[in-house]
């Protein structure tokens, strides 16, 4: 017969097992939360591993954008190269003697020094204040006319501002983004000019008034272009959406502000009868055109590459990113190396061909997913459209030019609106002009004064 006491004891044991399981168990539990936690974290890491390597043409890496310091370059040039900085100034503005009477560091007199140093500083004065100029405008009788008739010089009609005014309200605005507002500041506070915000928005409307003749002949000249660019994006004009249209060729950029997104915009501008070749994105609008178009290899890869980046465990999906890639890069090769000297006709046929068999191959495929399903018919619909430029080598195969065009529209949306229906003419006559002179000339003070030197002046009043 056991004992009470040892029956107690058992228990005692019992009750230590139990609580030491309980434990166990616990841990087991904690244990097992990690590992599914570093399970979904390789999983991630895994997924960014393969965004990473399908990114580059052939399955490369990104290159990182700051290295380790340990591998970081000194600054300055290798030993044994010749240094290299500001160059020696060409001509001195103004010399200043910088002498000393007594050490800095003991406070001996000091007698008359033996040489010098020359440091040379370049800065910008503060800006002057307002230049007036009176115009003394001598009136003459003209027997034949029979009539006064006043002697004419370079100035713009019927303004009390000067050419380089407007020429800096010019560039602010439409080229720097800056509102009427701190424009109007800075003529009052640094140049000391009385001006009004109406005046400004009056006068650069007049400037584009005088200016639209020069806007239709470039009208005209995208019309003759052998290609354009094209392309759109929305703003707001007095609350009401409507979208800007950029036509982009060799020479020019032109914008067209209107409330329709249709496909009798493009063909209003560039006309019915359009010769040339239309690059632009998959947007349905373009396909009524009856006029040879490209479509943007970009767009197709974007695409690809979203799709891979939103379902990256089916492989399909990379294999086609892939696909295209290889063979963009492969087009994009072409076109670099006969751009300036295209072959003969019976050579860009053959390597049209070569593209078109690879093409077909790619859109031939049993795909398992809608999505890569869905790629492939939107590669068929326009396949031949995909491989104009390899006719024509002047066009290029992506709508990049179209695209960057827009980015002055773009900023302008995000820090100014348009109120009527005349300020958005305004900003496409004076952005067309302004933005097609700066690629002539960097500076964009010096293309506004060419720019404003077009119009006709008449007498000044």
């Amino acid at each position: 017969m056991t004992s009470p006491k040892g029956g107690g004891g058992r228990c005692l044991e019992c009750e230590r097992l139990r609580v030491e399981l309980e434990v166990l168990r616990e841990e087991n539990r904690i244990l097992r939360s990690e590992v599914k936690a570093l399970q979904e974290e390789n999983c991630i890491l895994k997924q960014r591993l393969d965004s990473l390597e399908s990114s580059a043409v052939c399955g490369g890496w990104y290159k990182p954008s700051i290295k380790p310091s340990s591998e970081r370059k000194k600054p300055g040039r290798n030993r044994g190269h010749a240094g290299s900085g500001r160059r020696r100034p060409e001509h001195v503005d103004k010399v200043f003697n910088v002498v000393a009477g007594e050490c800095p560091h003991c406070n001996t007199p000091l007698t008359e020094p033996f040489e010098f140093r020359s440091r040379f500083v370049w800065d910008v004065p503060p800006p002057s204040l307002v230049h007036v100029t009176e115009y003394r405008l001598h009136r003459y009788w003209c027997p034949t006319c029979r009539k006064n008739v006043d002697a004419s010089c370079d100035l713009l009609p019927r303004f009390r501002l000067g050419m380089g005014v407007w020429s800096w309200a010019y560039v602010m605005h439409h080229q720097l983004n800056v509102s009427f507002d701190k424009i109007v500041w800075w003529m009052r506070e640094v140049w000391g000019l009385p001006v009004s915000k109406g005046a400004l928005t009056q006068g650069l409307s007049s400037l584009a008034g005088h200016l639209k003749s020069v806007y239709d002949g470039m009208v005209l000249d995208v019309r003759s272009s052998p290609y354009s660019h094209v392309d759109e994006t929305g703003c707001r004009v007095d609350g009401v959406n409507q979208w800007t249209w950029v036509f982009r060729t060799h020479d020019a950029i032109l914008y067209h502000t209107i409330d329709s997104r249709g496909s009798w915009v493009p063909e209003g501008v560039l006309g019915e009868d359009y010769k040339g070749v239309v690059v632009s994105d998959d947007y349905a609008v373009y396909s009524p055109l009856e006029c040879r178009k490209q479509a943007c290899w970009v767009h197709l890869i974007r695409k690809a590459r979203e799709l891979t980046e939103k379902k990256k465990t089916h492989p399909e999906h990379k294999r086609l990113y892939r696909s295209l890639q290889r063979i963009y890069h492969d087009v994009k090769e072409y076109h670099k190396r006969y751009k300036r000297k295209p072959p003969p006709p019976e050579e860009r046929n053959r390597h049209y061909q070569r593209f078109e068999r690879r093409l077909k191959r790619l859109i031939n495929r049993e795909y398992e997913t809608e999505d890569a399903r869905r790629i492939g018919e939107r590669i068929r619909r326009r396949l031949p459209e995909y491989l104009t430029c390899i006719h024509y080598p002047e066009v290029p195969p992506h709508n990049n030019p179209g695209e960057q065009a827009l980015r002055v529209p773009v900023g302008h949306r995000k820090t100014s609106s348009l109120r009527s229906d005349e300020s958005a003419r305004t900003h496409d006559i004076l952005n067309t002009l302004l933005q097609t002179q700066l690629q002539e000339t960097s500076n964009p003070i010096q293309a506004a004064h060419q720019i404003l030197q077009q119009i006709n002046h008449t007498k000044l009043n």
